[in-house]
C-alpha cells in the first residue's frame, strides 16, 4: 500500500478468521519486524563479544604468559618438523586444501549461493549465510589486530597475508562456510542422503584446510585450532540468531510443516 490509501476491503488474515484492513496488517508486520530484529541483534552481539573474548584471551595467553612453556614451544617447532617431511605430493594436495579457504573461494561461493537464495526469496537462508561469514571475518580481523604473532620460521609455500599468524583466517572462513552450507542443505531439502553428505563434507573441510595451512608453513597448530573454533562458533551463532529473528524454534526453510520459515517472515 502506498500514498496513504486505506483499502475499504478488509483482508482475511491467513490461518485465522479475522478480517483486518491493509493498514492494520501493515502495522502489525512493522511491529513484528521490530520484534524480530531486536532478538537477532542481541544474539549476534552477545555471541560475537563472547567469541572475540575467547579468541583474544587465548591468543594473549599463548603469546604472553605461556610463551615459554613446553606446549607453546612444541606449537612453534611443529611447522619446522613438518617442513622437513614435505613431499611434492603433499605440497600439491596441501595447495588444494589451502585454496579451499582462500578469500576468493569463500566469497565467490557465498555470493553465488546468496544470490540464488535472494532470487528465490529465501530470506532466512540468505541471512544465515551472511551472518555467519560477517561474524567470522570481523572476529578474525579484530583478533589479528589485538594479538600480533609472527608466522612460523619456515619456508612459506603461500603468499603471506599482511595479518598476524593468530588465528588462521583461511581455516575459520572455510569452516564457517562449510558448516553453514550444511545447515542450509538441511533447511532446504528433505533428502536424508543430501543432508548426511553435506554434514560429512562440512566436518572434513575445516580440518583439511587447517592441516594444509600448517603444512605450507603459514600457521602454528594453535592458530588453526582457534580458527576451527571461530568458524564453528560463527555458524552456530548465525543459526541461533536467525532462529531469534524468525521467532520460531520449530519451523525451518521448507522442512517442517506446510509453512516454511521463509513464509513465516514474509
Amino acid at each position: 500500500m502506498t500514498g496513504g490509501y486505506t483499502s475499504p476491503v478488509p483482508l482475511l488474515v491467513p490461518n485465522t478468521n479475522e478480517l483486518r484492513t491493509y493498514d492494520a496488517v501493515e502495522a502489525e508486520l512493522s511491529r513484528s519486524a521490530q520484534k524480530r530484529w531486536g532478538p537477532f541483534a542481541l544474539t549476534v552481539m552477545s555471541g560475537w563479544l563472547l567469541l572475540l573474548g575467547f579468541a583474544a584471551g587465548l591468543g594473549a595467553l599463548i603469546t604472553g604468559p605461556l610463551a615459554d612453556t613446553g606446549f607453546v614451544n612444541w606449537d612453534e617447532n611443529y611447522p619446522v618438523d613438518l617442513e622437513a617431511a614435505r613431499t611434492s605430493t603433499g605440497e600439491s594436495w596441501s595447495q588444494v586444501g589451502s585454496g579451499m579457504g582462500e578469500t576468493l573461494t569463500v566469497v565467490g561461493v557465498a555470493v553465488a549461493i546468496g544470490i540464488v537464495f535472494l532470487i528465490a526469496r529465501r530470506w532466512a537462508s540468505a541471512l544465515l549465510l551472511a551472518t555467519a561469514l560477517l561474524a567470522e571475518v570481523s572476529v578474525f580481523v579484530v583478533t589479528t589486530i589485538l594479538i600480533p604473532r609472527d608466522r612460523p620460521d619456515v619456508e612459506q609455500l603461500d603468499v603471506s597475508p599482511p595479518t598476524s599468524s593468530f588465528p588462521s583466517g583461511h581455516t575459520a572462513a572455510a569452516t564457517a562456510l562449510a558448516l553453514t552450507l550444511a545447515l542450509l542443505v538441511g533447511w532446504n531439502t528433505r533428502s536424508m542422503v543430501a543432508r548426511w553428505l553435506a554434514w560429512v563434507l562440512a566436518v572434513l573441510v575445516g580440518p583439511v584446510v587447517a592441516f594444509s595451512r600448517v603444512y605450507r608453513g603459514m600457521h602454528h597448530p594453535t592458530d588453526v585450532v582457534v580458527g576451527l573454533v571461530i568458524g564453528a562458533a560463527c555458524a552456530t551463532l548465525a543459526f541461533f540468531a536467525v532462529r531469534a529473528w524468525v521467532g520460531s524454534s520449530g519451523n525451518r526453510d521448507g522442512v517442517r510443516g506446510s509453512h516454511s520459515i521463509e513464509e513465516t517472515v514474509r
